[in-house]
């Protein structure tokens, strides 16, 4: 029996310092301490996933994504119970697991909501939130890595784009890969430790050509991406190139009777192509073959 006993006050004890952890209160806590906890939010962060009236919710807090249940939970401040990706949200609830929270209200910010929370543009977690402006000194890999680099402030920085961050170009959303070497950026994310280390959040692109607009949106329309790079070495009989993106990695681009290769709006040709020649390349990329069916070839 005395052993049964100290195993139940064990049991007790390991309940109450997981509740605490949790930031739940004790079960001796007063109406007044129940109440302050209550009134708290269990959770701050980014919608990581679109909410379309489903019974859950992918909430990015810092380095960590939440599963919200949502199945008992009152959502305010939603648009036509629409929470899109990108917005911010204050969780109610209690936390079932490490990254799991049952919630019992969600409430939407932005505009009147984040004065009327008290919560400013930001996410509160806002001590190492950073934004910086500057051009792009090694772009990403379709193959391999979403990370750039970028100089500004006169250090280089490590930027790592999540797949969920968006990058913006004019009035344009496009994928990180179309970003090339040498274009102006602005990022705004967290720094990570005190290291050159930032995780983005938003991208934008300030220098843009008006002219690229038409056929980033025939390549969306399409299924393709755009690809930059240097030539280095083109077999015209077998209607294909190498092409270097960047230091470390080569593709070979395959150019049939259907691929159109322009110079200066007129058309051209593979044997147009020499050595170091930049180009531009609109197709799909198979990473695993390091292949690059062209749909259009731009010599830059």
């Amino acid at each position: 029996m005395r052993y049964l006993r100290a195993w139940f006050a064990l049991l007790f004890a390991v309940s109450v310092a997981a509740g605490s952890a949790f930031g739940d209160p004790p079960p001796w806590a007063g109406r007044g301490e129940r109440d302050r906890v209550s009134s708290q939010p269990a959770l701050v962060g980014t919608v990581a996933s679109d909410y379309r009236r489903g019974r859950q919710l992918e909430v990015r807090s810092g380095r960590d994504t939440y599963r919200v249940d949502l199945s008992r939970a009152t959502v305010r401040g939603a648009d036509s119970g629409r929470i899109d990706r990108g917005t911010r949200v204050l969780v109610w609830g209690s936390r079932v697991s490490d990254r799991a929270i049952r919630a019992t209200r969600v409430q939407v910010l932005g505009g009147d909501n984040d004065r009327r929370f008290g919560v400013g543009d930001r996410p509160r977690a806002s001590n190492n939130r950073y934004t910086l402006t500057g051009e792009v000194t090694r772009r990403s890999s379709a193959m391999s890595t979403r990370n750039i680099r970028v100089s500004a402030r006169g250090t280089e920085w490590f930027v790592e784009v999540p797949k969920e961050v968006r990058v913006i170009r004019g009035r344009d959303e496009i994928s990180i890969h179309e970003v090339p070497q040498g274009s102006q950026v602005r990022v705004e994310g967290v720094r990570i430790d005190r290291a050159n280390h930032i995780r983005a959040e938003r991208i934008l692109v300030l220098d843009w050509r008006d002219d690229r607009r038409d056929d980033r949106r025939d390549d969306r329309r399409d299924g393709l991406t755009a690809y930059e790079g240097s030539v280095r070495d083109v077999d015209a009989r077998d209607g294909k190139f190498r092409m270097r993106l960047n230091r470390f990695e080569t593709v070979t681009v395959h150019a049939g009777r259907d691929t159109d290769i322009v110079r200066g709006g007129r058309r051209a040709s593979l044997n147009d192509l020499r050595e170091d020649t930049r180009v531009r390349v609109h197709g799909r990329l198979d990473s695993r073959a390091k292949s690059l069916d062209a749909r259009r070839v731009e010599i830059l």
